[in-house]
């Protein structure tokens, strides 16, 4: 195990021990004229022709021997996930409520929060919610997920990785005066529905 791995987890474990109702995560930022600017100019790990505009804080920049940013970023994601959404200590301890509140915020602020959608309809079905609300939401991260090559490597990594749906064959058999038109409940492999093997069949920091 590497260093960097032991920190990220013992920032988990301590994030999920001060059960925190939201948690939030930022990048290090270099900006001119702190210290850390220096050291990564002294370094080669950011670009001496950098611009103001080049800065931000939820994009990672800094470049080492040991550190990517595209990996930096996409890990700090991936626990952003792990606490807010997948983990999140309003659904532990049972206070679906404020966990919906929460996840409807998200989608207020991006519409396209896959897990945001997904975990509102946990949170309403373990509080008997409206049941088309909940399906509503369902097929909303189902859609993200097919659409969104990187919502769905998300939601493969969470190994929420099954998809249940009623997929309308609408195929006719036609036997003399008798036709019949099929619906039939399929469970699809998201590996298999993104290569394109399957048919037709129905998400962020944030």
């Amino acid at each position: 195990e590497t260093a960097i791995t032991k920190t990220k987890h013992e920032t988990l474990n301590f994030i999920r021990d001060i059960e925190l109702d939201w948690s939030g995560f930022s990048l290090a930022t270099p900006l001119r004229g702190s210290q850390l600017y220096d050291i990564c100019i002294k370094n080669g790990y950011i670009s001496k022709d950098l611009k103001i505009g080049d800065f931000e804080i939820n994009k990672y920049i800094i470049k080492t021997q040991d550190l990517d940013p595209d990996y930096i970023t996409k890990r700090t994601y991936i626990m952003n996930l792990d606490v807010n959404f997948v983990n999140n200590y309003r659904m532990k301890i049972g206070d679906y409520q404020v966990a919906a509140n929460c996840f409807r915020d998200v989608i207020m602020r991006y519409e396209n929060h896959a897990f945001a959608y997904y975990y509102l309809a946990k949170a309403q079905e373990a509080m008997n919610d409206n049941p088309e609300l909940i399906k509503l939401n369902k097929n909303k991260f189902y859609q993200i997920i097919k659409e969104d090559d990187t919502w769905r490597e998300y939601a493969e990594y969470f190994n929420l990785n099954t998809v249940s749906k009623i997929q309308s064959m609408g195929k006719v058999i036609s036997n003399r005066n008798i036709k019949l038109k099929l619906s039939v409940s399929i469970e699809i492999p998201l590996d298999k529905w993104s290569s394109g093997m399957v048919g037709e069949a129905v998400q962020k920091g944030h």
